[in-house]
């Protein structure tokens, strides 16, 4: 079962999609385009590209170990 979630703040385009099952909470695209490009065409092991801080919803990312890379953070 999937649960993605494209966080409403801030209002603005271009913030990441996040995939969160129970406290397992990890990015699943950098942005709406991105995610529909994952998913479509299999690109699930493409390297990031910038990601948006989005807070407390970024913050979970790197306390779960899913993404450690702070460089990637805009």
């Amino acid at each position: 079962m999937a649960h993605r979630y494209l966080p409403a703040t801030p209002n603005v385009a271009g913030n990441p999609i996040f995939s969160v099952y129970g406290s397992d909470t990890i990015h699943y695209g950098a942005n709406l385009a991105d995610y529909f490009d994952r998913e479509e065409n299999r690109r699930d092991e493409q390297p990031w590209t910038e990601l948006r801080e989005i807070d407390f919803w970024s913050e979970l990312v790197r306390r779960n170990g899913s993404y450690d890379d702070p460089e990637v953070y805009d």
